[in-house]
This record gives C-alpha cells, sequence and structure tokens, in this order.
C-alpha cells in the first residue's frame, strides 16, 4: 500500500492527541497497585500470623510460568538460569516479588505492633515518593522513558534507568495499594455497599479519573518540553502515586457508591475469569516475536536516518568513561551542557563557544586560549549561578617520544611531524588548552574532558594524548582573599569615628526615605508605651487617676497599640528582601550566621550589664525587689535569648522582657532568606512557598487562638500588666516568630515589588489626588484596627471564640498591608506635608539610632523609677515628659554605641566574612572544598 509508518508516526507525534499515548507505559502501576491492595486484603481476611511461606509460595507463582516460557523458548536446563531468566524477562515479576516482600515485613510489624507498623508504612510511602525525585534529579533522568521511534527501536539501550525498573523507585503505586486494602478491608464493601450517595461517587469517581488522565497527559506533555531539573524529577517521583490514587479513588467510588453504566461495566461477570487469565497472556504476549519484517526496516531506517552530530559523539565518549563518586556531579552538569547546545539553549552554547579546536598547532602554536572573558563574564552570573563556570589551563602532552631533528616530508604521517623539533628548538608535541568548565569539576575530571575533546577534534584520530596537567582554575565571579595585614588594616579602620558618624548621614537614591520617619514614630510610641507599662507596673500613689485618664482620654481605644511593633517586623522583612535583590552575591547559611552575629553580640552585651552591672548601678527600696528578679531571670535563661529561643521555651521567664522581638525577627529573616534562596532556584518554587507560607500565617494565629481560648488580642489592663509574665508572655500569639510572621512575609512582597519598580525610576508616578486618597484610606484601614483591638480589650465585653479566632488571624497582616501602602502612596505619589514631614533629612541618622534606642530605653526608665524613694505620681503630661526625656536620653546613648560598638562590629563581621561570602557565592559546595585541598590550589575548586 506503500505506507510510511515512520512519516506517519512522525505525523501523530506533532499533534496534540499523541501526548495522551506517550506515557501509557504508566497502566503498569495499575497492576503493581493492586498487587499491594490483594496483598493487605488476603493478610487481613485470614486472621493469623504472617509467615515466611507467604513469600516462598509468591516466589514460585512469579517463576513458574516464565520458567516453562523459556524452556520451551532456549531449551535452558537448570533451575537457577531458569529462575533469573524469568526474572530478567519479566522485571514486573521482580517488581512484584520485592514488593511483595516488603508488604508482608510491614505487615508482620503490624501484627507485632499495629502503631510501629503504620509508622513504618508511613515512612516508607514518603520514601517511595522521595527516593525517585532525587534519584531522577541526581542522574539528570527524562520524566518518561517513551515516546519516539528512536527510544523504541532499542528499548533495551533507553529504558535502563533505575526510576523505570528499580522496585524500590516504584513502590509507591504498591504503598498506593496496600492503603486502599486497608480501606476496604476494614470498612467491607458488603456491609458498606452504595453507603455513598449518588452524586458525591460521581464526583469521587471524577476526580480519580482526572488525576489519571492528568498525569497520563502532562507525561506526554513533558516529553517534549524543555528539560527542567526539579520540575521532572518531581513529576518523576510523584506520577505512579498519583496514577495509584486515581484508580483506588475509582475503585472506592464503584463499589462503596453507584456509577451509573461503569459500575455495572466494570462488574461484569464476564470480566472474572478473564482477570485471572491476565497474568499469562501478559507473560506470553512477552515471548512473541516481531514477525512483520516491514515494520522492522521502518524502525532501522529510521534509526539510520537519524544525523550523528559531533556532540552525539562527545556525550557518547563520556558517557563510557569511568567516573569516580566525587566526578559524578561534574559529568553530569558537562551532559547538561552538551544536551542544552543541541538544543541551541544560549547558556549552554555560550560556554561551547567560548573554546576553540587546536589550531596552528603545526606552526608552533602552542597557546589555545578560546575566550577566556567569554567565560568568565556571562551576563547572568549573578542571577542564574547553577551555570558558573570556570576558566582552566590544561598542558597536552602529544606524544612522550623525544623530539628529533628530521626533514619534513610532505607524505610522511602526522605523527612524525609531531615528534620534530626545528633547527633552533621549537617543538610540537605540546599545546596549553584553555577550557571552560562547570565549577564542580576537579583537575581528575577535567583531565577526562579534555582528552574526549581533543578525542573528537581533526587530530584526535591519529594523535592519542600522552598525559594531561590541569593548573589552577580562574573562577567566574571570584574574588582574591584579602591578606592579613591588610584585615588589620580594616579592623582599625572600623573605629573610625569620622566614617561612623558619616554612615549615620549616608542615603542612597533607591532609599526608602519614608521609612525613616515611620521608624522613628513607631520607636516614639513604642517608648512611650514602656513608659506607661513600667510605671504602671511599678505602682504609683495615685492609680485611681490611672482609671479616669484612661476614661477621660478613651485610652482603652488605643489599647492594642502594641501592634505598632509589627512596623517594625513589615519593615525589616521589606529591607532584608530588597537588600538581597540588590546584592550581587549570595549563600544563605552564610547570610544567616552573618545576621546571628550582628544580633548576637549586642544581646550578649546587654546580658551583662544586666547580670553584672545593673545592681549596682543603684540602691531604694524597690531596687532589689525588681532588680534581683530580673537577675536571677537572665541568669538562669541567658543561654536561650543567646540561641534565640527566648519567645518559644519558658517564655514567661525571658531574660530582659524587650528582647522577644529580637528572636522573632532573627527567625522570620531565617525564613525570608530561605524563600529568596529558592527564588534564586526556581521562581514558581518561591512563589509557591511564599504563598503558602503566607496562607498558614493567616491561618494559624486563628487556629491556636481557637485551641486555647485566647482572648482576641494580648491583655494590657493594670491587672494583666502587674502579672505581665504569666499572662502576656504565656501567649504564644504575643510571642511565637511563626504566629507573627504575617507582616514580615508582607514586607517580604513589598519589599520584592519596590526592587523591581524601583522608587527613583518611579518616583511620583501615582497622581496627588490618588496617593492622597490612597493615604487617608489606609491610614484609616490601619487605626480602625488599632480601635477594635482596642474593643475586644474590654473586660465587659461578651467572649466569643470565632470572634477572637478571626481577628487574631488578619489584623496583624492588615496593620502590616495598611502601613505598607501609606509607604508606597508617599514614595511613589505625592502626599502634601506629610511625605514631605516623613523624608524629612532629620529623620535619617534618628532612624539609624532607632535599634539602639529601642533596646536600651526599658533598661534606661526602669533604673529612673526602680530607685524612687517615694511612690510615683501619675500624671498624662508626666508620661509625655519622660517618654520625650528617655528618648533623647537614649538616642544619645545609642549613638555612642554605634560610634563605638556597633557599627565597628558591622565592618569587622563584613570583613571576616568577605572571603567566606565570594567563595560561597560561587558555590563552591563542600566536595569544591575537598578538591581545593586536596589540589593545594587557592583558586582552583
Amino acid at each position: 500500500m506503500g505506507f510510511n509508518i515512520s512519516k506517519s508516526f512522525n505525523r501523530f507525534l506533532e499533534t496534540d492527541a499523541a501526548c495522551v499515548f506517550f506515557h501509557l507505559e504508566i497502566i503498569i502501576d495499575t497492576f503493581i497497585m493492586i498487587s499491594g491492595f490483594l496483598l493487605i486484603r488476603s493478610f487481613l481476611s485470614r486472621n493469623k500470623p504472617v509467615t515466611i511461606d507467604v513469600v516462598i509460595k509468591r516466589y514460585f507463582r512469579l517463576t513458574f510460568v516464565p520458567m516453562v516460557l523459556i524452556l520451551f523458548t532456549t531449551q535452558s536446563i537448570t533451575i537457577l538460569t531458569l529462575t533469573s531468566r524469568a526474572f530478567q524477562s519479566q522485571w514486573s515479576n521482580a517488581c512484584d516479588f520485592h514488593l511483595t516482600i516488603l508488604g508482608t515485613g510491614l505487615f508482620w510489624l503490624y501484627q507485632r505492633n499495629r502503631s510501629l507498623g503504620l509508622k513504618a508504612f508511613f515512612i516508607g510511602g514518603i520514601a517511595s515518593v522521595v527516593l525517585p525525585t532525587l534519584e531522577a534529579y541526581r542522574k539528570a533522568s527524562k520524566p518518561i522513558p517513551f515516546y519516539d521511534l528512536e527510544t523504541l527501536g532499542d528499548v533495551r539501550a533507553n529504558v535502563n534507568v533505575p526510576t523505570y525498573l528499580h522496585s524500590h523507585l516504584r513502590s509507591g503505586p504498591y504503598f498506593i495499594g496496600m492503603a486502599f486494602g486497608y480501606l476496604l478491608s476494614t470498612y467491607k464493601p458488603e456491609d458498606y455497599k452504595k453507603r455513598l450517595v449518588k452524586w458525591i461517587s460521581i464526583i469521587i469517581f471524577a476526580l480519580g479519573f482526572v488525576l489519571a488522565l492528568f498525569i497520563l497527559m502532562f507525561g506526554g506533555y513533558l516529553a517534549h518540553r524543555k528539560y527542567s531539573a526539579i520540575r521532572d524529577a518531581l513529576y518523576v517521583g510523584t506520577n505512579r502515586s498519583i496514577w495509584s490514587i486515581g484508580i483506588g479513588l475509582i475503585i472506592v467510588s464503584c463499589e462503596y457508591g453507584n456509577i451509573p453504566l461503569i459500575s455495572n461495566f466494570l462488574r461484569w461477570p464476564a470480566f472474572g475469569p478473564l482477570s485471572k487469565l491476565s497474568y499469562d497472556a501478559i507473560l506470553t504476549q512477552g515471548q512473541n516475536k516481531i514477525t512483520d519484517s516491514r515494520v522492522n526496516e521502518v524502525l532501522k531506517n529510521k534509526k539510520s536516518e537519524i544525523k550523528i552530530t559531533p556532540i552525539d559523539l562527545l556525550i557518547e565518549d563520556l558517557t563510557r568513561q569511568q567516573w569516580t563518586t566525587k566526578e559524578m556531579v561534574c559529568r553530569q552538569k558537562v551532559l547538561r551542557i552538551l544536551y542544552n547546545v543541541k538544543n541551541s539553549t544560549l547558556w549552554a552554547t555560550w560556554i561551547w563557544d567560548s573554546m576553540q579546536s587546536p589550531t596552528g598547532i603545526f606552526y608552533g602554536s602552542q597557546y589555545q586560549f578560546g575566550n577566556y572573558d567569554q567565560c568568565m563574564k556571562a551576563p547572568w552570573l549573578e542571577t542564574h549561578s547553577e551555570y558558573r563556570t570556570k576558566y582552566c589551563l590544561a598542558d597536552v602532552k602529544l606524544s612522550n617520544e623525544e623530539p628529533q631533528e628530521a626533514i619534513v616530508e610532505p607524505h610522511s604521517p602526522i605523527k612524525s611531524y609531531i615528534n620534530l623539533i626545528s633547527k633552533h628548538g621549537v617543538t610540537f608535541n605540546t599545546i596549553t588548552w584553555g577550557v571552560c568548565v562547570p565549577v564542580e569539576c576537579n583537575s581528575k575530571a577535567i583531565s577526562k574532558i579534555v582528552r574526549s575533546l581533543f578525542k573528537h577534534t581533526h587530530l584526535g584520530l591519529t594523535i592519542p594524548i600522552s598525559a594531561v596537567k590541569v593548573d589552577p582554575c580562574r573562577v567566574a565571579g571570584f574574588k582574591e582573599d584579602y591578606s592579613v595585614e591588610h584585615c588589620l588594616i580594616m579592623i582599625i579602620k572600623a573605629f573610625c569615628m569620622k566614617e561612623n558618624m558619616e554612615y549615620l548621614y549616608k542615603e542612597t537614591n533607591d532609599d526608602i526615605s519614608v521609612m525613616h520617619g515611620i521608624r522613628c514614630l513607631t520607636s516614639g510610641i513604642v517608648v512611650g508605651l514602656h513608659v506607661w507599662f513600667v510605671t504602671n507596673l511599678i505602682g504609683t500613689i495615685n492609680f485611681l487617676d490611672v482609671d479616669k485618664d484612661t476614661h477621660k482620654f478613651h485610652l482603652n481605644s488605643v489599647a492594642h497599640a502594641e501592634l505598632v511593633v509589627d512596623t517594625y517586623l513589615l519593615m525589616s522583612g521589606i529591607l532584608l528582601i530588597k537588600g538581597l535583590m540588590s546584592s550581587n552575591q549570595y549563600n544563605p547559611l552564610l547570610l544567616i550566621l552573618k545576621r546571628y552575629l550582628r544580633f548576637v553580640w549586642i544581646l550578649g552585651l546587654l546580658i551583662l550589664l544586666l547580670v553584672h552591672v545593673f545592681r549596682h548601678n543603684s540602691d531604694g527600696p524597690l531596687w532589689h525587689r525588681i532588680a534581683e528578679v530580673e537577675i536571677d531571670i537572665c541568669r538562669k535563661n541567658w543561654w536561650l535569648t543567646l540561641l534565640m529561643l527566648g519567645n518559644y521555651v519558658d517564655t514567661a521567664n525571658i531574660c530582659y522582657p524587650i528582647l522577644w522581638t529580637v528572636p522573632c525577627d532573627f527567625h522570620l529573616s531565617i525564613v525570608g532568606i530561605i524563600i529568596f534562596w529558592l527564588f534564586k532556584k526556581n521562581r514558581r518554587v518561591a512563589f509557591a512557598s511564599f504563598t503558602v507560607l503566607l496562607i498558614a500565617a493567616l491561618i494559624m494565629p486563628g487556629i491556636v487562638t481557637y485551641q486555647q481560648k485566647l482572648p482576641a488580642v494580648p491583655p494590657m489592663d493594670i491587672r494583666s500588666i502587674k502579672d505581665y509574665r504569666n499572662i502576656l508572655f504565656k501567649n504564644p500569639t504575643y510571642l511565637w516568630s511563626h504566629l507573627r510572621a504575617g507582616p514580615y512575609l508582607v514586607g517580604l512582597a513589598v519589599g520584592y515589588l519596590m526592587s523591581i519598580y524601583k522608587i527613583d525610576e518611579y518616583r511620583n508616578f501615582i497622581p496627588k489626588a490618588y496617593s492622597l486618597i490612597g493615604f487617608i484610606v489606609s491610614l484609616g484601614i490601619a487605626m480602625q484596627i488599632l480601635v477594635m483591638g482596642g474593643i475586644f480589650q474590654n473586660i465587659h465585653r461578651p467572649y466569643n471564640v470565632w470572634e477572637a479566632a478571626l481577628f487574631a488571624s488578619f489584623n496583624r497582616t492588615i496593620w502590616a498591608i495598611a502601613i505598607a501602602c501609606l509607604i508606597a502612596f508617599c514614595e511613589y505619589g505625592t502626599v502634601p506635608i506629610i511625605g514631605a514631614f516623613l523624608k524629612s533629612q532629620m529623620f535619617l541618622p534618628l532612624s539609624k539610632l532607632s535599634y539602639g534606642t529601642y533596646l536600651l530605653h526599658t533598661l534606661v526608665f526602669s533604673r529612673v523609677v526602680s530607685s524612687t524613694r517615694a511612690p510615683l505620681n501619675h500624671d498624662m503630661f508626666l508620661v509625655f515628659f519622660h517618654t520625650f526625656g528617655v528618648l533623647v536620653f537614649c538616642t544619645i546613648l545609642s549613638l555612642l554605641m554605634h560610634l563605638f560598638l556597633e557599627a565597628p562590629m558591622s565592618k569587622i563581621i563584613n570583613i571576616v566574612f568577605h572571603n567566606k561570602k565570594n567563595k560561597n557565592d560561587c558555590e563552591m559546595k563542600e566536595h569544591e572544598c575537598k578538591n581545593t585541598l586536596h589540589d593545594k590550589q587557592k583558586k582552583t575548586l
């Protein structure tokens, strides 16, 4: 008929419908799932201990029929040969047998200890997803094994991948089958038949069908998409389990419900004997040979039509070489480059194009540099560090023979010319070749790469390489270490008061100016609140005036003013992500360590002052009562504060109460750094993770409030203040970092947007009218949240747990969004008077000193009021007077601390981490560091 199968097949591959058939081999997982299903059902139905005879019977059932078939086709005579070939001819038999052993062992464990058995089952189920994911990522496996004529033409070569053959990497469906088998054995279908109403049954059936169909089609879709390591590895790890869940849902919907037509069709009695014969049918069809010579000829012709490129030959040569465990990462990276060169991907072709084949050797050209700058200065060096390379010079010796003078004959072999020495001593048997390789490659791996590269040049067939020596390499983006002398000079310079003072007034074009004003105002409010708090904690001679002033000035409406602390968390998130986005160097572990050290040294200093200096600093009737309590607590729990655990462990006895914000900020900064690390690796994963965390940050405070019947806002009346450690600090929604994460995550989002839409480029972008309206609305929302919190402080108001949970979930995040909008309208628009006031230059140095002011103000004011010889007097004027006095005094102390301690320590930390940051930013992982030590080369990984 002249029907061309290969062309028709190719035309079919180009259609959208073809993707359904690419991953049909997943149907085999239905057998694996049903095997686990039936195993558990049989164990649970017989109610007797599991013994080894189950495994032995299974072994002979799986090998007997294949042994008979092989005996007739190959005339093998030994039992050992028959059984081994039985498992080789049907890999699924071996897989089924291994998983039967696993299932039997788990059920045996379940019978001995139910809890332990279930735990082992869940661990195994998780491992069945994680292991194939890791294996696929490590081996850069394709998402599905069969999808074109080339693959089908040589199945044994192309399907030899662990994720397809290895039992433990295909165990997901078996675990799913055991779970569904346990479900249907516990809730027997005969007892629960048609318990599910029709519409629920249809929904479950549709869900299972859609899951299975999605996995089937998505595999075909991925087969012809550009390779993505994380995406394809996740698909390899989860697709078989999700397919099995879909099949399990179809079984459940048909057994416990009633699906019109489909249930009756699947229960058709004719399927009973056919189902029992299906195993033998599969085995016998596997022994049939392809008799249609035309199909064989087409497959052979199709394979011969494939154009073999030099890249293909190089890939084959590299694949055949023996690589050590340390060299496997390098091998994988090089193969990834070559595959992407075949696909004309820019980053890989950029690397490949930076190298050149040796030229001019016969005229004495020793150096084959390629393009050094192209290798070292890729434009995506900072944004896609996974493509970072290094430039290496390899001395290639083409012959071990001693060069000798001879007459050059045009018809002589090349090798004889290579061994020549000219009249004046020029030799031709050594070249220095510049190669651009991934940073993970050590000298031995580079030597193998150079040998393969040379083998596929025009000289490689006739001139074998005798030896390769790799010189120290230069890593793209890597800077040299500072010398010890330079570091000492920089440390001395860190104490320069002039530079430290100038830093307070330093501002860049991309600074968020309005945040300086907001931070200063927030500091003032926090100081005022703590002045009020400490005064009422110690007590006054006219306590009733506190009640009167609270009623007179409606102070209950702002009883939720502690909400302003979330402004600090919002701004911390903004500044963190802006700093990371603008930085050219990024290493998450070093960033976390650096941030920890910047926090911990000042915490240690404060604890030393509290424990050893504070008690001797004053005297008075109340002094020892108050000071001794704080000192004893710090002596007991100082280590929790330094480990950033004070807001989680023994919270009622946290050292120096206001320090709870420091571990909170530190914990959330770790989250921010990890999210940004994900962002650098895969933006979709980062955005998805951020969304999940934001939803969790909204939900968790409400859940905790509901479970523990907590108030909507932390109580701030006189009674609560008197026993604040037990009432306020035992409230998890007030102290725990993950329950206050909402504002920080909002800050990360706002900081990201501000990094994309830079302020200096979009200043005054929002019209004045819209800016003013937006500012007023945002301020109104913030004030409404503040006032609503005060309403919940009313002790006469009936408690409603749902109301409290809802407000606890959303109030801090909404406040943060409102403050973020205030910042945005002032920076991207024009808000008359207020915007100019908040951007005033006077706030710039005060803002940078506000952290020190925050840390010191409670200590200073407690020292003032605790040493009193007479009862304190409550007066609103005195509250404001003390507030401004403490602000001024602590700002001066903060300035001194900045000049002599904070700024120098920050500089010293930067000096200490400078070299490590550069090295780790180049992604010099642990195996690379080992290579460095091994090669004793400072610049070679």
